[in-house]
């Protein structure tokens, strides 16, 4: 998982996701997430972590919109996926970068 950080079209979600762009966001992110190899014992952190960056955009999209009840269950889900991620021992900058996007949408925890 060292590499995902790094990955262009991962940081190329991050930019949209920066940009307020977040159902673009969600895309970028549901495509590496749909690559991503699954583990013989479930999701891999991996996965876990793409799927909560999936959850953020999903929850300052719906934030947007007004739907703020929505955008609590997507964001709480999200924070449980990092966490579950975290488990993995690398997720580390993941977390941060998680962590940065989630501030600068305003999604309080």
């Amino acid at each position: 998982m060292t590499a995902l950080p790094e990955a262009r079209l991962f940081r190329y979600g991050e930019e949209l996701f920066r940009a307020a762009y977040w159902w673009e966001a969600h895309a970028v992110w549901e495509e590496l997430w749909r690559a991503a190899p699954r583990g013989e014992e479930g999701e891999t952190s991996e996965r876990e972590a793409l799927r909560a960056f999936i959850q953020l955009a999903a929850a300052a999209l719906r934030k947007e919109l007004g739907g703020l009840r929505g955008s609590r269950k997507l964001l709480d889900a999200a924070l449980s996926g990092m966490e579950r991620a975290g488990r993995g021992g690398k997720a580390a900058a993941l977390a941060e970068r998680f962590e940065g996007l989630r501030a600068q949408a305003g999604l309080d925890g």
